[in-house]
């Protein structure tokens, strides 16, 4: 079964929507995959693809590249690139999808989150350690139709945000003052999205 679930937070002067895109069966099957063309296509959102085993052929407009198994790629909005090619036998890939909106809030994340974004697009690195279990959460249907799932959903995607800008702080441009993340982000994020919300009590 396909789809597409997703779950939205704001921290600071952005706002995170994070969906997450169910890739129909003929990708996530133990099977080589048969041959396909590569259809060249782009999205109005970033893509995160994680190669949870195997190894995936990406096709962009000027060059190629193997995303190895580990590894997970950042693919930037009205960026063209073809479907993916699985190159080994036994494959598994998760696909995340992650769209950056800036509003009125404090604070600068937003700037320095897009330029980091944006410096590591189209770059092979290494997953983040959780990335697994945040997509077995987001995976789970069930959470977002209640309160408690909604709280998980957000915690997951808190932890990724958290876990990317820490991952891409690296590919930060010198000239930007990147913001410091605290390690209770998280925390905040969810005080700000859910305990503050009007028609949400803590007795839900």
């Amino acid at each position: 079964m396909s789809g597409i679930r997703s779950v939205s937070l704001d921290y600071g002067d952005t706002r995170f929507s994070v969906y997450l895109i169910r890739l129909p069966e003929k990708y996530r099957d133990p099977e080589p995959l048969s041959n396909c063309p590569p259809v060249m296509h782009s999205h109005f959102y970033y893509e995160i693809h994680y190669a949870l085993r195997g190894q995936y052929r990406y096709h962009f407009a000027d060059r190629e590249l193997t995303l190895q198994e580990g590894q997970m790629l950042l693919i930037p909005p009205e960026t063209l690139h073809a479907a993916v090619e699985p190159a080994s036998a036994h494959h598994e890939l998760r696909v995340l999808s992650l769209s950056l909106a800036e509003t009125e809030g404090a604070g600068r994340f937003y700037s320095a989150f897009l330029a980091m974004l944006e410096a590591a697009a189209c770059t092979p690195m290494p997953a983040p350690a959780g990335l697994k279990d945040y997509v077995d959460v987001f995976q789970q249907q069930a959470l977002y139709s209640c309160v408690l799932g909604v709280c998980r959903l957000k915690a997951a995607a808190a932890n990724l945000v958290c876990d990317l800008f820490h991952l891409l702080s690296p590919f930060a441009p010198e000239t930007l003052a990147v913001p410091d993340l605290s390690c209770d982000a998280e925390v905040a994020i969810l005080l700000e999205n859910m305990v503050n919300r009007p028609d949400i009590s803590l007795e839900q």
